[in-house]
């Protein structure tokens, strides 16, 4: 839930980004993206419609990481850092499929 402080904060630097990463549609899916996050984020804590709030931030998470960490166009140490980010993110993602019951 935190993190979509930090989302509204940084709002035209996630444009900018998701602008860069060629993302079409980008001003409807900022916008529904910190929303997913905050209400899932926040069923999950309050245990409410837990599996489906798992469910969906899962899928998020793996779209959000294809998106950012694209490692294999990358080299060197940038290449590193991003395979890195991107198993990680893969570990949160398969987290949120175990709590979804999947």
């Amino acid at each position: 839930m935190m993190a979509t402080l930090g989302d509204i904060r940084d709002y035209k630097m996630l444009l900018s980004l998701l602008d860069i990463k060629k993302v079409r549609y980008k001003t409807l899916l900022l916008p529904g993206a910190i929303a997913l996050k905050f209400i899932c984020g926040t069923a999950l804590v309050l245990h409410v419609f837990s599996p489906l709030a798992a469910f969906l931030l899962a899928g998020f998470t793996l779209i959000a990481n294809i998106i950012f960490h694209h490692f294999w166009t990358l080299t060197g140490v940038e290449r590193k850092k991003s395979f890195t980010q991107f198993l990680s993110n893969l570990a949160i993602v398969g987290g949120l499929l175990v709590l979804s019951g999947v």
